[in-house]
């Protein structure tokens, strides 16, 4: 019985400290948790109880590892959220999308004299919808009768959850994140925004461009299936100064065009007669001037040099700006799950 008791202090101290946000830090900075997966293998968390009402610190701590016990066995261990001060919802959701939680189940005990009621209500992390609910009443009864009705309880919730999931039909989602976080994103062509962010899509194919003053530009493509979330982490390279083969860019085009100008001008001015030295008598009996212009070589050799410049300038120019596009798919990095938004897919 001793050693019994020290396991079930054991058990209730580890999920007090969880609960309390001291092992939570550690959770943050370990590996990423893996997004909630289908009903049987879902990831649910569980929110500190509300009590209304007075109850002894034994008591509270019987009640919260009840809960804990009994959805072990109902759907899995389930992942405890912060401290008892946070008692709400929305007090505790950002904690939850962050665990990578999809369901999280909120509890409240209220007490009037020896009657005691205690309502289970099962959240969609992701926008707070109600999936399920269920409510222990114990009239006239004792804390014990009240500990042993909640495993009945909260295996009808988990029961409510699954056909609440399996009855929903969730669209196709992006989820987006990165660095720069200023980094444009264009979905199809159409601005959606700075990052971080995540938006509904249709179903089928689609592109993401993520673009940044300074960075090379990322294209992700990838096809939209109903019910599953894409996830995207970027991480944009810096682009080094190119503004030098901009400038010489158009300056070659610029002096190519000089050149072809002036070549075609040459080989078109070549055998007419040079007007200034041509009068009247100074031409031959068949009327010739014998002044002509010879500039044939001179017009073809110009033309070849502004043809050169120009072809130059436009690579040049090519360069910099393939220089400025990268192409990246996704990277090969995939979980599946099913959350408040579907089953969820991470590239």
């Amino acid at each position: 019985m001793h050693i019994m008791r020290e396991r079930l202090l054991a058990k209730v101290t580890a999920w007090t400290l969880v609960a309390s946000g001291w092992l939570y830090p550690l959770q943050a900075n370990a590996a990423p948790p893996v997004p909630p997966v289908p009903q049987g293998d879902i990831r649910t968390g569980v929110g500190p109880v509300e009590y209304s009402g007075q109850f002894p610190d034994y008591f509270q701590s019987e009640l919260e590892q009840t809960i804990i016990s009994s959805l072990e066995r109902a759907s899995g261990a389930p992942v405890p959220m912060q401290g008892k001060a946070c008692t709400q919802f929305d007090c505790v959701q950002r904690a939850a999308l962050k665990a990578g939680v999809g369901v999280i189940i909120m509890s409240r005990l209220i007490r009037d004299n020896r009657d005691y009621q205690v309502e289970f209500i099962a959240h969609a992390v992701e926008d707070g919808r109600v999936l399920a609910q269920a409510t222990v009443e114990c009239s006239i009864c004792g804390q014990q009768e009240l500990l042993d009705a909640i495993p009945a309880k909260l295996t009808e919730l988990d029961a409510k959850l699954a056909q609440a999931l399996a009855a929903q039909t969730w669209p196709p989602r992006l989820m987006v994140a990165g660095t720069p976080s200023h980094a444009s994103l264009s979905l199809d062509g159409e601005d959606i925004g700075p990052g971080p962010i995540s938006v509904e899509v249709e179903p089928g194919k689609h592109q993401l461009e993520i673009a940044a003053v300074g960075y090379a530009t990322q294209l992700h493509r990838w096809a939209a299936v109903e019910g599953v979330e894409q996830q995207i982490e970027f991480s944009l390279t810096r682009q080094p100064a190119n503004r030098g083969l901009k400038i010489a860019g158009w300056a070659a085009v610029a002096l190519g065009g000089v050149g072809t100008t002036t070549g075609i001008t040459l080989i078109s001015l070549n055998g007419r007669d040079h007007a200034p030295t041509c009068a009247t008598n100074l031409r031959d009996p068949s009327g010739d001037c014998p002044n002509v212009y010879a500039t044939a070589a001179a017009g073809v050799i110009t033309l070849g040099v502004g043809v050169a410049a120009i072809a130059t300038g436009v690579g040049l120019l090519v360069h910099r700006h393939q220089g400025q596009r990268q192409t990246k798919p996704s990277s090969a990095r995939v979980s599946v799950g099913v959350g408040a938004g579907g089953i969820q897919l991470r590239f």
